[in-house]
């Protein structure tokens, strides 16, 4: 029920994965590739808001060391977050190739300092600089055609927020039936009192993320073929 004891139930989790023989990596994220994201204010130091304009917003995912790993993505700059970040002294941010177009005019993000806010906050809420210390590949974070394709993303350490949704992601080296057995043996271990859920491959998350705009797709095109045929 409260931030440090979901911390230190991941934090243990964590560690039990990484010590079995089946896993390669784990990190932890609040949504996955494929998953859309949080819409924050955004602030880029040195930059000024222009006037009568809406405010900027980007996506935002909170996650936790090597996800990046996790997903098989290497940095294209700078370095991975790390257990200290995300603490009052390491406020630090990475973004995607795509925020540097977007943002940046394609100039290097790395030493760049910003802010991202909820969209909800106060308009005069204090900003909490963070400085950019990774540049990531980008990633659709939402379906080909969906809100989100190709978009710039901001990542944070999940520490700062300690959200209540988390989504623990395994690099394994052994089939998923067999890996969910360890995560669940594991996760049981740590506290027995926490249920698990959702627990799929992420092409099947990705796939059912765009199950949506596919079904949408499907009746927009019977609809039509019905109006042909009716017309005929």
């Amino acid at each position: 029920p409260t931030a440090p004891q979901r911390m230190e139930f991941f934090a243990r989790l964590e560690e039990r994965l990484k010590a079995r023989a089946e896993v390669v990596s784990v990190s932890r994220a609040t949504v996955l590739p494929g998953g859309g994201a949080s819409q924050r204010r955004l602030q880029v130091r040195g930059q000024e808001q222009p006037q009568g304009e809406p405010a900027r917003t980007v996506l935002t995912i909170d996650i936790s060391p090597r996800y990046f790993e996790t997903l098989a993505l290497g940095l294209l700059r700078g370095r991975d977050f790390t257990a200290l970040d995300g603490g009052p002294d390491s406020a630090v941010a990475i973004v995607n190739d795509r925020f540097a177009q977007v943002f940046l005019k394609g100039g290097d993000a790395i030493g760049v300092q910003l802010d991202v806010t909820a969209a909800n906050a106060p308009a005069n809420t204090e900003p909490r600089w963070a400085t950019v210390i990774g540049v990531v590949p980008t990633v659709r974070q939402q379906g080909p055609g969906g809100v989100g394709q190709e978009s710039p993303v901001v990542y944070v350490p999940i520490a700062v927020a300690a959200p209540v949704p988390s989504a623990v992601l395994i690099r394994h080296r052994v089939d998923p039936e067999r890996a969910a057995d360890v995560v669940r043996a594991e996760a049981q271990a740590t506290d027995p009192n926490v249920a698990l859920y959702g627990m799929r491959t992420l092409e099947r998350a990705v796939r059912e993320a765009q199950w949506n705009r596919h079904t949408s797709a499907v009746l927009a095109d019977t609809v039509t073929w019905m109006s042909v045929l009716l017309a005929t």
